[in-house]
């Protein structure tokens, strides 16, 4: 699969091991169009639990359509954002 920049969309490459992957982060830019109270509702469930169990919501910001979280792990300093799902 070719790079999202490269592409010239969003479509990125899937990493194989993602919870292996993840711990490589301290933060993780989420961008969904989940509608409702849980942004993650639309994600597949396993993928979902994984972001839950090692990211709290730091930061959401809501466009028309999308919604983009910043999501940050324990390492990384940032408290997380009060009355935001983690």
């Amino acid at each position: 699969m070719t790079a999202a920049r490269e592409a010239g969309n969003y479509d990125g490459v899937r990493c194989a091991d993602l919870r292996g992957c993840l711990l490589r982060f301290d933060r993780v830019w989420l961008m969904t169009t989940a509608r409702g109270d849980d942004p993650f509702s639309e994600m597949d469930p396993a993928e979902a639990r994984l972001l839950r169990d090692g990211f709290s919501v730091a930061r959401m910001e809501e466009y028309q359509g999308v919604r983009v979280l910043l999501l940050v792990g324990p390492a990384s300093g940032t408290a997380p954002a009060a009355g935001l799902p983690g």
